[in-house]
């Protein structure tokens, strides 16, 4: 796993805004885990999270990255003026690289990955899960 830093993303407004999740915990090697927190609001539970965690996986004779990302949704109590936490969207990935992938195929697969997950197919996914189809 790279050495873990604040991670720079752009939100999903109309003109994009850079926001910077901030490392909590760097990962400790294999089976530690990474995290960082996007520090916004006055609430820390509404904080959006992400975390990434290297282990051994038997399952392929190899090793398995599992990525998350959770993003609550909060209000504001119009009585005590406190926000609070509702329900949270996940997002969790596992990639799996067995030990005999080829070494030259790495940047291909993960180059078509990245790719793909930028594609407006695929960034639609919000509405497939609602019930409406990204695939139409």
């Amino acid at each position: 796993m790279p050495q873990a830093a604040d991670i720079v993303v752009n939100n999903g407004a109309g003109t994009p805004v850079a926001k910077t999740f901030t490392l909590q915990v760097p990962a400790s090697g294999i089976n530690g885990e990474a995290r960082w927190e996007l520090m916004e609001g006055s609430n820390p539970s509404v904080f959006p999270k992400m975390s990434a965690l290297l282990r051994l996986d038997p399952s392929v004779k190899g090793m398995s990255s599992v990525y998350k990302l959770i993003v609550p949704a909060s209000y504001t109590d119009t009585t005590t003026g406190l926000v609070k936490p509702l329900s949270s969207a996940e997002y969790i990935l596992t990639v799996k690289m067995p030990d005999d992938w080829p070494e030259a195929e790495k940047a291909n697969s993960s180059a078509y990955f990245a790719n793909c997950m930028n594609l407006a197919v695929f960034k639609g996914a919000g509405g497939f899960l609602r019930g409406r189809s990204a695939f139409t």
